[in-house]
């Protein structure tokens, strides 16, 4: 067994005698300390608290407020450089619409009807005309394909016939 010496056994038990001493004395010792150290009181004024609960309500609100109002002065100046470099082309004192204007424009091409030839392929009578491929006799585009060739093809339109041929 252990054999101490009287000096390892007061080591030993000291810290459990002045915790049980601290624990018997607790209050005595908390209201000794408060003389001598003396602890610094709050003091709550509802009143004071409730102005700045509304105090703060207040500048949330301002500043989300001035973030709304930027955002829309903002979308104003773009919505206005909108309107004044990308729908109008001011034209004497008048603006006219440049999307009105796009639309008869794409009228004008639809009556024109433009065909493209893209590829040819004599030997299997096929080609590819604006992105579609035909044979001999299809349609494509109020055309007919009437005759491919090594290098050209025929059609027929409504205005009579026409020759497309390939880097035309």
């Amino acid at each position: 067994m252990f054999h101490l010496n009287n000096t390892q056994l007061f080591k030993l038990i000291m810290p459990f005698i002045l915790a049980s001493i601290l624990y018997v004395y607790s209050d005595d010792i908390m209201q000794d300390a408060d003389s001598v150290f003396p602890t610094i009181q709050q003091y709550s004024n509802k009143e004071l608290d409730e102005k700045a609960k509304v105090y703060l309500k207040i500048q949330r609100d301002r500043d989300v407020y001035a973030t709304i109002v930027s955002q829309m002065q903002k979308r104003e100046k773009n919505r206005n450089w909108i309107v004044e470099n990308l729908l109008y082309e001011k034209k004497s004192e008048k603006s006219i619409p440049i999307v009105k204007k796009e639309v008869v424009r794409k009228k004008k091409i639809a009556k024109e009807q433009h065909w493209k030839l893209q590829i040819l392929y004599p030997n299997k009578k096929v080609a590819i005309i604006n992105s579609k491929i035909v044979h001999e006799g299809f349609m494509v585009d109020g055309a007919k394909v009437i005759k491919i060739m090594q290098n050209k093809v025929l059609l027929k339109t409504k205005k009579g016939k026409k020759w497309l041929s390939l880097f035309h």
